[in-house]
């Protein structure tokens, strides 16, 4: 009899827990349906601009996610929002690196979006032109914004292929190497690629072409060209050469030697400015310890030359 009363108070037990669950069960269900179908109390967008680029702003954002799409974001429910596709529609934007899209416990629709940083302008050879990112990501232009960053010319088309991809990781390399040292920055002011995949550097001060080739090595090749300036272009004006060539292990191939005029104090002011650059650019050894060769292809004469030249005391 006693185990009949214990057995009966278990169950007992058991049919209160489970009515107890049930209730609360079905007070959250009723809680969450209330809640989904409430609207939303405001709208928050953050644009994320590093580099200061301003090609989104938070009219477009609204503009894509509600405008286009016919919605009235003060109208739309909880229960209705799809936080999930929001996000695909503001990542297919080639301007958008990364999209966040949620609501809080305030009912507010927070929409998150960091733009995309130009690396460098692309100028294809049929016209066409757009950014590339740090990630080989193409980006258009815009009709209201332009932002600023080095530009290459002479490129053929480019893909989504691998040796497309390939062409666009060389150029941002390139662009990158560039863009570090200060008195690069300043003395490049365009690059163009040749028709055998090569590159060549446009300079400020200066007319010649210089071949840079493939980017193998780049640092080695713009080390031995800001010796070369330091050194020798300095001394005999910035127009004596046509082409400078840095193709070649170790030496800086300058060609051909042209006649020589004193520059008018326009181009001595310009040197000048370039000397201030040069002297405040850290010194860097030249590889392999024995000095680069420069090489003069039109007197066929090769002069090694150190970091510490001779003064002129001429």
């Amino acid at each position: 009899m006693a185990n009949r009363r214990v057995s009966f108070r278990k169950i007992l037990q058991t049919l209160v827990t489970l009515i107890a669950l049930s209730g609360a069960a079905l007070a959250l269900i009723s809680a969450g349906q209330r809640q989904a179908v409430r609207h939303i109390q405001a709208l928050d967008i953050v644009v994320e601009s590093p580099a200061g680029v301003r090609f989104l702003d938070q009219a477009s954002v609204r503009k894509m996610l509600f405008n286009n799409r016919h919605v009235a974001p003060g109208k739309l429910i909880l229960g209705g929002i799809n936080e999930r596709n929001m996000e695909s529609i503001l990542r297919s934007n080639p301007w958008v690196k990364a999209a966040q899209v949620y609501t809080d416990a305030r009912q507010v629709l927070h929409v998150y979006v960091r733009q995309r940083v130009p690396l460098v302008r692309v100028f294809e050879m049929d016209g066409n032109s757009y950014y590339l990112d740090g990630s080989l990501q193409s980006m258009p232009l815009s009709s209201y914004y332009t932002h600023y960053v080095p530009i290459i010319t002479g490129v053929q088309r480019l893909g989504n292929d691998s040796i497309s991809q390939a062409v666009k990781g060389q150029i941002v390399g390139l662009v990158r190497c560039i863009r570090k040292d200060s008195f690069w920055r300043a003395q490049v002011s365009q690059i163009d690629m040749r028709p055998d995949g090569g590159f060549e550097l446009i300079p400020v001060l200066g007319k010649q072409r210089i071949i840079l080739g493939d980017t193998m090595q780049m640092q080695d090749k713009l080390n031995r060209l800001l010796a070369f300036y330091r050194q020798v272009q300095n001394k005999v004006g910035w127009n004596h050469y046509t082409t400078l060539d840095l193709r070649f292990a170790n030496q800086v191939v300058a060609s051909p030697k042209l006649s020589w005029k004193i520059p008018v104090d326009h181009a001595l002011s310009n040197i000048n400015w370039l000397q201030a650059i040069m002297e405040n650019a850290p010194k860097q050894d030249l590889p392999g310890g024995d000095g680069a060769v420069y090489s003069d292809s039109d007197s066929q004469q090769s002069t090694p030359v150190t970091d510490n030249p001779t003064p002129d005391k001429r």
